[in-house]
């Protein structure tokens, strides 16, 4: 019966699907402060600023994600697909850094080569954005990407992504000139997905992105790269039958940044190399309601000792899905 029900909700011309989702999290660094004592400063080494350094804090989590797809009947698949997202994140030491974002996609999907086969489908989109920080306008923006995705087989998927979206910043007090930040980001990632047995999946993904913004020393070049495994394994608890979740993923990205910061270091442009580890685990709990414990480690190895730092992050959120 539940299937049923699931297979005439994707058979409908009008589809909406979503989620809800709170939780809690733990950051030994929620301010990615520097961990070097000494940092940089118009060119010489001096004392970091006082309080400037790492600082842990516990912070509350709410979002929610919402899809609609509209199926025009035709044979090629077309439909306008939309999505959008609000997050907000909510410190207890750090009130400054409170932060609420409404993020968006439309756009309309179709099979360029219908008689041919419904694997090849291309997605032209429109993407939006708006965040406040600290209860202030933060930035807004938008841009034009497209999406392509293919699948070569029933246990192989390949997928192209390309977003340009540019961003007006406003400036912040609490968080120093942020509206230097205003200007073009593109982004575009290159994703294989492999289910190499059932019960596992191989997500690896490849890709490129860059800034163009008011300031030079911020414009930056950089390359990506992630690989994750999700197997699901029985559940060791007979109340709960469905299956549990486990991934893990590593991820890095490296970026060039255009010229010096002469605030900073004037001989010296910033290079960063960012890792990032996860650990994840999804108890379903019923077919709508769901827990997922997950820990992240993230360290940014910066030729700059300004920037260098790690973060330790244990999570834990409910969802619920409609």
């Amino acid at each position: 019966e539940e299937l049923r029900t699931e297979a005439l909700k994707r058979t409908a011309t009008s589809q909406i699907s979503g989620s809800l989702f709170a939780g809690m999290q733990y950051q030994t660094n929620a301010t990615a402060g520097p961990d070097a004592h000494r940092v940089w400063a118009d060119g010489f080494r001096v004392g970091r600023p006082r309080g400037g350094g790492p600082d842990d804090d516990i912070t509350g989590v709410l979002g929610f994600n919402l899809n609609h797809k509209y199926d025009f009947g035709m044979q090629d698949g077309m439909a306008l697909e939309s999505h959008l997202s609000g997050f907000g994140q909510f410190y207890d030491e750090n009130a400054r850094l409170d932060t609420g974002r409404i993020s968006g996609q439309v756009g309309l999907g179709f099979a360029p080569m219908p008689s041919t086969s419904s694997a090849f489908r291309v997605q032209p989109r429109i993407n939006f954005e708006a965040v406040t920080t600290d209860g202030e306008f933060l930035e807004a923006g938008g841009g034009p990407g497209i999406g392509v995705s293919y699948s070569a087989s029933d246990t192989l998927g390949l997928a192209f992504d390309y977003d340009a979206i540019y961003r007006h910043y406003g400036h912040i007090d609490a968080l120093g000139a942020t509206e230097d930040y205003s200007g073009f980001e593109q982004n575009g990632t290159v994703t294989v997905t492999w289910l190499a047995r059932p019960g596992t999946t191989l997500i690896a993904t490849l890709g490129g992105r860059g800034a163009d913004t008011t300031r030079d020393h911020l414009d930056y070049a950089g390359v990506q790269s992630s690989v994750g495994v999700y197997q699901s394994y029985g559940s060791p608890i007979g109340a709960l039958p469905q299956d549990w979740l486990v991934g893990l993923s590593a991820g890095y990205e490296h970026r060039w940044y255009d010229s010096p910061d002469d605030s900073v270091n004037p001989r010296r442009s910033r290079q960063d190399g960012i890792w990032q580890f996860d650990l994840g685990n999804t108890i379903p709990l019923s077919s709508s309601w769901s827990v997922t414990q997950q820990v992240e480690y993230l360290r940014d190895n910066s030729n700059l000792r300004n920037f260098s730092y790690d973060n330790f992050t244990v999570a834990l959120s409910a969802r619920w899905r409609f």
